[in-house]
């Protein structure tokens, strides 16, 4: 199985900074990569696998209104983890599909020694 077919779809590079909470402190760290269906964020921490996290990030399109949202971390790494998207505020995922179809093509998968869930 490869990564996209776990993922489901294509994740595609784009550097944005990310703020979330996990276990009731906030966190910060930098997406390096996403899809409409989830992100990597690379932070020098490594969060276990079914973690639960809430985030908000800014869209680079202009728009003021952050993409707000909970997930699931379902793969790590040394400096960083994958997410799941579970729950995307109202209208985000739309905005999200379009802003993700004009990025870029997809990104090698993950490299060895990361943790699928």
């Amino acid at each position: 199985m490869t990564a996209t077919d776990r993922r489901g779809t294509d994740r595609r590079p784009q550097p944005i900074d990310i703020e979330y909470w996990c276990d009731g402190s906030r966190h910060q760290g930098r997406i390096q990569d996403l899809s409409e269906g989830g992100l990597y964020v690379y932070t020098g921490l490594s969060w276990p696998a079914r973690k639960a996290i809430e985030f908000r990030f800014l869209l680079p399109d202009g728009s003021q209104a952050p993409i707000e949202g909970h997930g699931t971390v379902v793969w790590w790494e040394p400096m960083g983890f994958g997410v799941r998207f579970d729950r995307l505020a109202a209208g985000d995922r739309e905005r999200l599909r379009r802003f993700v179809d004009e990025l870029p093509e997809s990104l090698p998968t993950p490299a060895r020694g990361s943790r699928w869930l």
